[in-house]
């Protein structure tokens, strides 16, 4: 457990080429992208550039999300469901009585009706 755990939260993956890497948390946060001078003279700048505009562009977006979810949860018709959720699983189930289950009688019209065995 401890080793999934650790996975989860800690684990880092690093891939690169050419002479450029990127590391990525196990969650699919960028953690660092480093360009080697030797593809531009400018690439330790650059790759903390980039690096720093990737995480500034996931936190935008899981603010997005949490006011999604707000506004999601605010809907009254939400907010009724999970109560009348909470609420039937607060009551004890109901066995139906012998009388609620009585068998449907052979003379049915209904079951008449459909006796020709179609399926509508």
């Amino acid at each position: 457990m401890h080793a999934v755990r650790q996975a989860l939260m800690v684990d880092q993956a690093t891939v690169g080429r050419y002479g450029v890497a990127v590391d990525v948390s196990a969650d699919g946060t960028l953690q660092a992208v480093r360009i080697d001078e030797s593809v531009t003279p400018h690439g330790v700048a650059l790759g903390s550039l980039i690096t720093k505009l990737a995480q500034e562009a996931l936190e935008q977006a899981r603010v997005i999300v949490r006011e999604r979810i707000d506004n999601l949860c605010a809907d009254p018709r939400i907010a009724a469901a999970v109560e009348s959720i909470e609420i039937a699983s607060e009551r004890p189930y109901l066995v139906p009585s012998a009388k609620q289950s009585a068998p449907i009688p052979d003379d049915d019209p209904i079951l008449q009706l459909h006796s020709g065995g179609s399926c509508w």
